[in-house]
């Protein structure tokens, strides 16, 4: 399709409200490496965001704005831990306090009941609790809520996870006298079932793929920013947290039927090169993605558009065209024509800003099971 010179679609409005949301697990040099992040790269994380200005909210407080479809200021953050580890006790509060920036902590409260190793304990929670910190959901086991048992109907299913958060989160008021409804999906893993659970019991969902909070992100998936192990360089650091949410429209998601794409696509013709999916959970076998995202998008904005799929660096994508309006764009379909890596996996999808280093940014999650479509191990 060439493109068209009386081309009249509008690109979307360039806004810098958007929330970047931190996500943290341990604080400290002596746990696992992957969910650590130093207390010395914490502080001068910290310390980036005092000197620069940030607008460090409450998550009750985001969530508030989005719901009442108030603005979001310009540099706004908010602080999350999972888990409730002690070095967050320990470590991370005096920090924070230092700084008076408010955060919030994600309980899988079975771990404070037997007391494992690295977690605090409700006495603690409920110190922090009385000083002004927000605790929230994060399961009672900790399990992988996506994983339905082979002998379980989707009702049994949905029930247990049901059971799960309803049991976990009345620890947590017990033992705060909080109860702000908030799920940080354990291992970040969800899927449109689980998310139409938590909007029927009028919950919010943390997710763990990178990301912008746009004013239209769902409140049942709304990205972080992970920051442990590889990531916790403060250059990397000051790229994310300038980060603009993305505001797309709609996302679908497929199985590729293709190795290559067009220059450039019409909608409803796009349809034979990718088989619909109603997740983005993949079988081992068919782990090639298509991803159809709704975005008003101009030509001269799709050049300088990127994106990168984890483990095979960038990849394919198109423009999309209206099919009723050939000089309007659609959106941008992303092609990944190499097999995902076992597990948990993302694309991430870039674009320059009109401010000076700073990228509106999208990201979409995907689970590919093991051989034989076993679940992976962790």
């Amino acid at each position: 399709m060439l493109l068209l010179s009386s081309y009249q679609a509008l690109a979307f409005e360039e806004t810098n409200q958007s929330a970047v949301i931190l996500q943290y697990h341990h604080v400290s040099n002596d746990t696992p490496f992957l969910t650590s992040i130093s207390p010395k790269d914490f502080k001068s994380q910290m310390t980036y965001l005092k000197a620069h200005d940030f607008n460090v909210i409450p998550v009750t407080e985001l969530v508030r704005r989005l719901r009442a479809k108030q603005a979001i200021d310009n540099k706004t953050v908010v602080i999350t831990f999972d888990d409730a580890y002690n070095s967050v006790y320990d470590i991370a509060w005096p920090v924070l306090k230092a700084h008076g920036f408010p955060f919030s902590v994600y309980v899988n409260t079975e771990s404070i009941d037997n007391q494992q190793k690295h977690s605090m304990s409700w006495a603690q929670i409920s110190e922090m609790a009385e000083a002004g910190v927000e605790f929230a959901n994060h399961s009672h086991t900790h399990l992988h809520m996506i994983r339905q048992d082979d002998k379980e109907t989707e009702t049994q299913w949905l029930s247990r996870l049901e059971s799960e958060i309803d049991r976990s989160e009345a620890l947590i008021q017990r033992h705060t006298k909080q109860s702000h409804k908030i799920l940080a999906y354990p291992f970040g893993e969800y899927n449109p079932q689980i998310q139409a659970l938590l909007l029927k019991k009028t919950y919010v969902g943390l997710a763990q793929h990178s990301g912008a909070v746009a004013s239209n992100t769902s409140l049942q998936s709304l990205p972080r920013f992970p920051f442990g192990g590889y990531y916790t360089d403060l250059e990397d650091f000051k790229l994310k947290v300038n980060a603009l949410g993305l505001p797309v429209q709609s996302v679908q998601v497929g199985v590729s039927n293709v190795q290559e794409l067009a220059e450039t696509l019409v909608k409803g013709d796009e349809a034979e090169l990718y088989s619909i999916k109603s997740d983005w959970t993949f079988n081992y076998e068919e782990a090639k993605p298509f991803v159809l995202v709704e975005l008003a998008i101009t030509p001269s904005q799709y050049r300088r558009f990127a994106c990168y799929a984890t483990g095979l660096g960038k990849v394919d994508t198109s423009l999309v065209y209206h099919e009723n309006n050939p000089s309007s764009v659609y959106g941008v379909a992303v092609n990944i024509k190499n097999l995902l890596q076992v597990g948990r996996s993302r694309i991430n999808c870039t674009l320059p800003s009109k401010w000076s280093g700073r990228f509106y940014w999208f990201s979409q999650p995907f689970i590919r099971k093991a051989v034989e479509n076993a679940w992976y191990a962790e």
